[in-house]
Parts: C-alpha cells; sequence; structure tokens
C-alpha cells in the first residue's frame, strides 16, 4: 500500500509537471509567434518605407514632375514650412504624369506634411539647391511611427517667388535605379555594380569624366571592336527599305545603311570659281546670250576685277553649339 501511495504520488508530481512543461512551451510559442509577427510587419513597413523614399526620389529627379509636385509653393524665407500636404482617403499613389495627389499611400505610408527649405534667402531667377523634406508616418501594432526624409531638388523661383523650374540630384536618381535594380552604388566612383545590373556589350554612353568606368573602353577606334568617335556625331542608321534618296527629307540611303559608315567632313573653307568674258559694245554693255559667268564691259568700265574671292578673315566654324563628353562602350 505505501508503494501504491509513492507511485501515485510521483505519478501525480510529473504529471504536473509535464504540464507546466507544456504551459511553458505553449506560452514560448506564443510569445514566438508574436515575436514573429511583429518582425514580419516590421519587414514589410521598412520594404514600403524605401519603396517610398526611392519612388519619390525618382519622382522629383524628373524635371516635369517635380514641377507638377511644387508649382504651387511659394517659399518665403529660410527654414519655413510652405506647404502642407494633408492625407486624405481613397488614393493610392499620385499620378506624377499630370498633377501630385496630396494622399499619396505607399503599403501603410502615409504623407503628413510636405515642407520646402532652402539654405538661405531665396533669389528670384537664379538655379538654388533646396531641401524637400517630407514627412510620413507608418502605422505599425496600432501606434504611428513617424519619419521624416529629405530630398535634395534644383529649383528656380520666379519674382512672386512661385516655384516655376524644379529638377531632383541627378545622383541621387542615378543611385536610386541602381539600388532598385540589386545593386550596390559606390558614390566615389559613380558606379553601379551587382549579379542584377546589366548592360548589353557594345553598348555605346557618353560620360562627363575623363577616363571611362570600368567594364567600358574609350571608343576611339584603338581597338578593333570599337568605332571612333572623336570629333564625330552620330547619325542613326536607316533600315527602312521603302526608302529613297528621291524624296525631301529623305536622307542618301546609300551612307545610312551600313553600321560603321564614316563620314567625312566636306563643308568648311572652299572657294567657288566661274568665268569672266568681255560684254560687245553694240549690246551696250549688255549680254543675255552667255550663261554661267560675269560680263565685264569691254570700254568705258571703271574697274580691273576679273575674279571674286571669300573673305578669308571669316570664322570657317560650320559645327552647331555641342559639349565634349567621353564616349565610352560597354565590354
Amino acid at each position: 500500500m505505501k508503494q501504491l501511495k509513492n507511485n501515485l504520488g510521483l505519478s501525480l508530481l510529473e504529471l504536473m509537471l509535464s504540464l507546466g512543461l507544456v504551459g511553458l512551451l505553449s506560452t514560448v510559442t506564443l510569445f514566438m509567434t508574436s515575436l514573429q509577427n511583429r518582425v514580419m510587419t516590421q519587414m514589410d513597413a521598412n520594404a514600403d518605407i524605401m519603396l517610398f523614399t526611392k519612388t519619390y526620389s525618382r519622382h522629383f529627379s524628373n524635371q516635369g514632375h517635380c514641377l507638377a509636385t511644387l508649382n504651387n509653393l511659394n517659399p518665403t524665407g529660410s527654414g519655413v514650412n510652405i506647404a502642407n500636404v494633408k492625407v486624405s482617403g481613397g488614393a493610392t499613389i499620385f499620378t506624377p504624369s499630370t498633377s501630385h495627389n496630396p494622399s499619396s499611400y505607399f503599403g501603410k505610408v502615409s504623407i503628413s506634411k510636405m515642407t520646402l527649405k532652402a539654405p538661405g534667402s531665396v533669389v528670384a531667377r537664379v538655379p538654388q539647391t533646396v531641401d524637400i523634406i517630407v514627412d510620413f508616418f507608418y502605422k505599425v501594432d496600432g501606434r504611428d511611427r513617424t519619419y521624416s526624409n529629405a530630398f535634395p531638388v534644383s529649383i528656380v523661383l520666379n519674382e512672386s517667388f512661385n516655384v516655376i523650374n524644379c529638377q531632383g540630384d541627378a545622383t541621387q536618381y542615378a543611385a536610386g535605379i541602381c539600388t532598385q535594380a540589386g545593386g550596390s552604388v559606390n558614390a566615389a566612383v559613380t558606379t553601379c555594380t551587382g549579379s542584377t545590373v546589366t548592360v548589353a556589350r557594345g553598348t555605346i554612353a557618353s560620360f562627363n569624366l575623363t577616363t571611362c568606368p570600368t567594364g567600358w573602353i574609350v571608343a576611339d577606334g584603338a581597338s578593333s571592336i570599337t568605332p571612333n568617335l572623336q570629333n564625330r556625331y552620330i547619325r542613326g542608321a536607316n533600315i527602312d527599305p521603302a526608302l529613297t534618296s528621291n524624296y525631301i527629307n529623305n536622307k542618301r540611303d546609300g551612307q545610312n545603311r551600313s553600321i560603321g559608315h564614316v563620314q567625312s567632313s566636306s563643308v568648311g573653307r572652299h572657294t567657288h570659281t566661274f568665268n569672266a568674258y568681255t560684254c560687245p559694245v553694240s549690246t551696250n554693255d549688255e549680254d543675255d546670250s552667255e550663261t554661267g559667268g560675269y560680263c565685264r564691259p569691254s570700254s568705258n568700265r571703271t574697274d580691273s576685277f576679273s575674279s571674286v574671292s571669300a573673305n578669308s578673315a571669316s570664322t570657317n566654324e560650320n559645327r552647331p553649339n555641342s559639349i565634349i563628353l567621353k564616349f565610352c562602350m560597354k565590354t
């Protein structure tokens, strides 16, 4: 009997321990599930916020889109709140091709305020860099978490201090495109690298650099695979067989079909020649029988010219306004 009681006591203790362990495991499981849900929610929030900032960077980098957002703002001085963009329900994202929608949502990201800040006094008709400060919030676990992001832009104001021209930071725009493509930005050498970032071999691009970036070679004809683009304009190849050279606005077909065809300069300084002959006196120094020349009177003439030449002191620059950039080819 005593042994039975001991066994029953031990069994009850084991049962209580087992129930306690099950309860503890259940509590831990619930906690881990809750923690996992919070982590996933925060990850979703971070993804939405990153998408929001990238989209706005690209938006402000476009002149038309940037102006559509800011053309109604009226800056009055440094550090002054210019305009509040209040949130109203119903919209999912702005439409930058038409006008800025005052209620833009990226997931659960909502804009609460937009501020234009100038580093100093604003001047009309002079390009200057300002910051667009966008305040926004994201609802996580029932609470609004607030954020703020600055977008540097270059603006021009009129005499009424309304924004009449606007364009975002080109470097920031390029970095956003690189990151969106899955690449890594090296701001020091302005490169974008990554296994998912590809540019087709043979691509020709112009750079405001003295040397070509890594993975590109200068298009100077030194290599057998590169054309020589030094001091040359690029023409589009004519591959339309329906076009001929017999009509106005059509180009000389034979010279525009072949990729890599080179056209040498043929317009620079040059001379024109003509014939000079004597006008018969019997026709009163007039003669219509000769063509393609210059008639000199045979008598009573007051000059001794027999030829015409162009003014050699005039400029011989026939090219349009242009800028020098480095042409490089992707290898």
